[in-house]
């Protein structure tokens, strides 16, 4: 008795090291509409499972945020931003439409960046003229 071996082969895309795929929340959004209109009404997909990808997409959100603050952070080092306080700086006020000057208090990373602290005032770094 002679059996036959059937043999398939399949290619799988090699990913090379250090690559990155990178999905928008947009994406991610109608991917997960699309999957929902096609499930299986028979078993149809838990709450838990829902819920899982969901928040998925929310650390997703939460790193991309968190990259793009650490990429302003790189523009200007820790140390330098750091070494303005209890020092005096001059900045262009465009609310005012001119010069303005006073000691930095304290340095904090914002949304656009770093700002440096003149009393009331968030003066954005990149806008200081000089510092003494």
């Amino acid at each position: 008795m002679i059996s036959s071996v059937n043999a398939t082969t399949s290619t799988t895309p090699q990913s090379s090291p250090g690559a990155s795929y990178e999905i928008s929340s947009e994406t991610f959004m109608k991917l997960l509409t699309a999957q929902l209109q096609n499930q299986d009404p028979l078993e149809p997909m838990t709450n838990q499972e829902m819920l899982t990808q969901i928040a998925q997409l929310s650390t997703v959100a939460q790193m991309t945020e968190l990259n793009q603050l650490l990429e302003n952070q790189t523009t200007h080092d820790v140390t330098d931003v750091s070494g303005l306080i209890g020092r005096r700086i001059e900045w262009y006020d465009e609310e005012a439409s001119e010069m303005a000057s006073g000691l930095v208090t304290k340095v904090q990373l914002g949304p656009d960046g770093w700002n440096a602290r003149v009393g009331d005032q968030a003066v954005s770094i990149d806008a200081i003229v000089s510092a003494q």
